[in-house]
């Protein structure tokens, strides 16, 4: 017939759930009084504290173990590294349903990652005595935040890990790239092209800071010193040589080691901006074809491949040159020209019929007269006089050649074909 109060007294941190099946109870005949008690969802020590008017306490003392694993928690995480580092040692924890650890080995425990990346390193352990799985060899190769692993066990609810980042690791030479702005300069002196170095680590991840020490060179043309931007990337300005027949490589270092990758520009010729002509021999002779190499040249001096047109051809003394126009079908090429007037000191003009400001002057060539051609009374002819006398002016002939050019040094007889019958003295 006495009445004995019970209550919990004790608990593990965090339990909830816990209750006896009554607060009190009357002892039978037998003295007794019984409560039953649930206990809750944390595993630990609990206690329950019985009590009677007039009497000292007693008290019940229960430990509350885990029931079976259905889930998995991760109790170290991931921490960020860089490309290629382990990840430190990640452990995943079994767990029950309430969170409660589990003590249990054996059991398989994978991982996996995220966003399409791959995990390097042994990514599946077994369940040590404790119920727990350490991975202590994992690494990522590519560079990114945002990472997460997931574990997974058959029969388990996953787990996911906080997120991580992988940084970019140290500056690789070998993978490290070197581009240019544009594929080709005009070689003039002056034009200038970009030249960037994109520094990654040995997984090929674009590096995101500066510091390292970067140099460029190049066996054409010029090129500045190189500047960082803090960035990953290195920067200098390529300037052009004026021969349009060279072409750029540039290459690279990084902290003293080649870089595997080089960059090319070619040098190309500018805007037609002048004719020339090879140089003409002296002297050449009226009549006769002779070859002029003409050319057209951009103003450094570069034969221009693209011009192709028509240049008209005049002369600094003569009348006459044959053809007077003629078509180039590239930037160079041999022309036949003949000239009519002889002439000293003679130069050869050409100059392109769409664009007069494109011209251009040969050396000057002595042009000398061809092959005797006619021989033509040039005066004297027709006079009188008295017997005996000799005539006032001296009869007179002209040699010239088929273009009427006069042609010197040539021999000249004269004789008295015809007289009146009975003359003589003549």
């Amino acid at each position: 017939g006495e009445t004995v109060s019970f209550s919990i007294t004790g608990a593990p941190s965090g339990a909830s759930g816990q209750g006896l099946s009554s607060a009190s109870a009357t002892t039978d005949g037998n003295g007794r009084a019984s409560v039953a008690l649930t206990l809750g969802d944390k595993t630990g020590p609990y206690e329950v504290t019985a009590s009677a008017s007039g009497l000292s306490d007693v008290v019940f003392a229960a430990t509350a173990t885990a029931g079976p694993a259905s889930q998995l928690a991760f109790t170290a995480q991931p921490t960020d590294a860089r490309a290629g580092q382990t990840l430190g040692d990640v452990t995943v924890q079994l767990r029950d349903q309430y969170g409660n650890a589990v003590a249990s080995a054996g059991t398989d425990v994978s991982l996996s990652i995220s966003d399409g990346a791959t995990l390097n390193g042994t990514a599946t352990a077994q369940t040590g005595g404790s119920g727990q799985a350490t991975f202590s060899d994992l690494s990522v190769e590519e560079a990114a935040s945002g990472y997460a692993l997931t574990a997974s066990s058959s029969g388990l609810s996953n787990a996911t890990s906080t997120a991580f980042a992988i940084t970019p690791g140290p500056a690789d030479a070998s993978n490290s790239t070197i581009t240019a702005g544009t594929n080709s300069l005009t070689a003039d002196g002056s034009s200038r092209a970009t030249i960037t170095v994109q520094l990654t680590d040995a997984f090929g991840n674009d590096l995101t800071s500066g510091g390292d020490d970067v140099g460029l060179s190049t066996d054409a043309g010029t090129i500045s010193g190189v500047t960082g931007s803090e960035d990953g990337t290195y920067e200098a300005t390529l300037t052009a040589s004026t021969n349009a027949s060279e072409t750029a490589t540039i290459s690279g270092t990084v902290n003293s080691n080649p870089i595997g990758d080089q960059a090319t520009v070619d040098f190309v010729p500018g805007a037609a901006d002048a004719v020339t002509s090879g140089a003409i021999s002296s002297p050449q002779t009226a009549g006769q074809p002779f070859g002029v190499d003409l050319a057209v040249e951009d103003a450094s001096g570069n034969e221009v491949s693209s011009f192709s047109g028509d240049l008209s051809l005049s002369l600094a003394k003569g009348s006459s040159i044959t053809p007077s126009t003629v078509t180039l079908e590239s930037s160079s090429q041999t022309v036949q020209v003949e000239l009519a007037d002889a002439a000293t000191a003679e130069e050869i003009t050409a100059t392109a019929v769409r664009d007069n400001s494109i011209s251009g002057t040969s050396n000057t060539f002595d042009v000398e007269a061809g092959a005797a051609s006619t021989l033509a009374i040039n005066g004297g002819d027709g006079q009188s006089g008295q017997v005996t006398s000799t005539l006032s002016s001296a009869l007179e002939v002209k040699v010239t050649d088929a273009e009427d050019n006069p042609v010197s040094g040539e021999t000249v007889s004269f004789s008295i074909t015809g007289a009146p019958s009975g003359a003589s003295g003549q």
